[in-house]
C-alpha cells in the first residue's frame, strides 16, 4: 500500500485525459442548455424531455463502448491485437444496431413519446421534429462512443479527449447557436448541431483508430 510515484504517474498520463474528457463534454453540456434556454422555457422543456427519451438509445452505446475499453484492453494484454480489432468492431457494430433501431422508434412514435411527458400541443409538435433529428445523430454517436472507448482501452486516452473537444466545442455550441438563436431554427436547428458534433467525432475517432497506433502503445 506504500506510495509508487512511477504507478502514479502512469495512472495520471491514462486518467487526466479522460477527466478533461469529461470536462469537455459537461461544461459543453452545460453551454448547450444555455443555448436552448435562451429560446424560451417552452424549447428548454422540450430539450430536456427529448434527451430524456434519446437516452434510451444512447446509455446502452455507453455501455457497449464500456464493453469495447475493457475487451481491447485484455486482449492486447494477451499480446492478441487481432482479437482487440475484432472486438471493437462487434461492439461497434451491435451499438450502431442498438442506437439506431432504438432512436428510429423514438421517431416513429414521437407523438406517443411526448405526450408521455406533457399535454402542451406546441411542445408536443416542437419534441416530435426534434426526436426525428436526434435519430439521425444515433449512428454517428454509437461510431464515436465506441471507437473511442477502444482507444481508451489500447491506452490512447488523449484522443478521446481532442475528438469531443473537436465535436462539442468546435462543433455542436457554435452551430447551436447559429442554427438556433440566429437563423431561427428553434430546436430543430439546435439539435442539427449535435449531427455534426456525432458525425465529426466519429470520423476523428475512427481515423486515429484506422492508423494502428494503439496497437502498440504502452500503458
Amino acid at each position: 500500500w506504500g506510495f509508487s510515484p512511477p504507478v502514479a504517474a502512469r495512472l495520471l498520463r491514462l486518467g487526466l485525459p479522460s477527466m478533461g474528457e469529461q470536462f469537455f463534454v459537461s461544461g459543453g453540456n452545460l453551454l448547450y442548455g444555455v443555448v436552448a434556454i435562451s429560446l424560451g422555457t417552452a424549447v428548454y422543456a422540450t430539450q430536456r424531455i427529448t434527451f430524456q427519451a434519446i437516452s434510451l438509445a444512447f446509455q446502452p452505446g455507453m455501455g457497449f463502448a464500456l464493453g469495447a475499453t475493457a475487451m481491447v484492453s485484455q486482449c492486447l494484454g494477451a499480446k492478441r491485437p487481432d482479437l482487440s480489432d475484432r472486438a471493437a468492431r462487434h461492439a461497434t457494430l451491435m451499438a450502431a444496431i442498438w442506437m439506431s433501431a432504438a432512436g428510429g422508434l423514438m421517431a416513429i412514435f414521437g407523438h406517443q413519446v411526448m405526450t408521455i411527458f406533457t399535454d402542451d400541443p406546441d411542445i408536443i409538435t416542437m419534441g416530435q421534429s426534434a426526436l426525428v433529428v436526434l435519430a439521425l445523430s444515433q449512428p454517428f454517436q454509437a461510431v464515436a462512443q465506441v471507437t473511442a472507448g477502444s482507444l481508451r482501452g489500447a491506452g490512447d486516452t488523449r484522443f478521446p479527449m481532442l475528438s469531443s473537444f473537436l465535436g462539442v466545442w468546435l462543433f455542436r455550441l457554435p452551430f447551436s447557436y447559429l442554427f438556433g438563436p440566429v437563423l431561427g431554427w428553434g430546436l430543430t436547428g439546435i439539435y442539427v448541431a449535435n449531427v455534426l458534433d456525432g458525425a465529426a467525432r466519429a470520423t476523428a475517432t475512427v481515423l486515429r483508430y484506422r492508423t494502428g497506433r494503439w496497437r502498440t502503445i504502452r500503458v
